[in-house]
């Protein structure tokens, strides 16, 4: 029979009967809770080598020790961009760089435009086109892209609808996940339109 144990402040302290028969106090090291494994023994949290959790087999034990895990790399991310003196979380936005902007009065005929060579060293990370056709007519779009690395630039060609809008990213010019130098795009109309705007812009992370 279990002697009763009283902790400091008198109270009494739950008790469990160990692989000897004898009687001792429901904790573990520094105070850590025990449960009861999968063969009835009785294990200390935190103490025991468990099953990997992410495989759907692992104990209720190898759960909690995954999800402390996880919220401890959340605290990591959001204590690494928490400003703490604005008390607020630093963010990072995608940022544009404009290739074309060009209304239908400055595309009178069906002569191609172009951008000329753009500067795009400020854009890094993954990066993107974000193209609108707003005109009434269909466009033939070329792009010419030029790595840091390789200035063979190469090319992408399409047709964007008319008042259609379309994104060009990395899984489609695999130059575009590369650090990236200049860029070049041409805008060709097999009929000159009447209303509408173009625009193509460059998309990625402040460098």
């Amino acid at each position: 029979m279990a002697n009763l144990i009283l902790d400091d402040a008198g109270r009494p302290i739950p008790q469990y009967m160990n692989s000897s028969g004898t009687f001792e106090a429901w904790h573990g090291v520094n105070g850590a809770g025990k449960i009861a494994a999968d063969d009835g023994a009785i294990a200390t949290l935190g103490t025991i080598t468990d099953k990997d959790a992410n495989g759907g087999d692992g104990s209720i034990v190898a759960l909690i020790k995954n999800l402390r895990s996880q919220i401890g790399r959340i605290e990591t991310i959001i204590n690494s961009a928490y400003d703490s003196s604005t008390g607020t979380l630093k963010t990072t936005i995608r940022k544009p760089v404009e290739i074309i902007t060009h209304n239908e009065l400055a595309i009178r005929d069906t002569n191609p435009v172009n951008s000329g060579a753009i500067d795009v060293t400020s854009i890094a990370g993954k990066k993107y086109f974000r193209v609108i056709n707003g005109c009434d007519q269909a466009m033939t779009l070329k792009l010419y892209v030029y790595s840091q690395t390789d200035m063979g630039g190469p090319i992408y060609s399409t047709t964007i609808n008319a008042n259609t809008s379309t994104i060009i990213a990395s899984d489609i010019m695999p130059v575009l996940d590369l650090p990236l130098s200049v860029v070049e795009v041409q805008v060709l109309f097999n009929t000159a339109p009447t209303t509408g705007t173009v625009k193509v812009q460059l998309c990625g992370l402040p460098g």
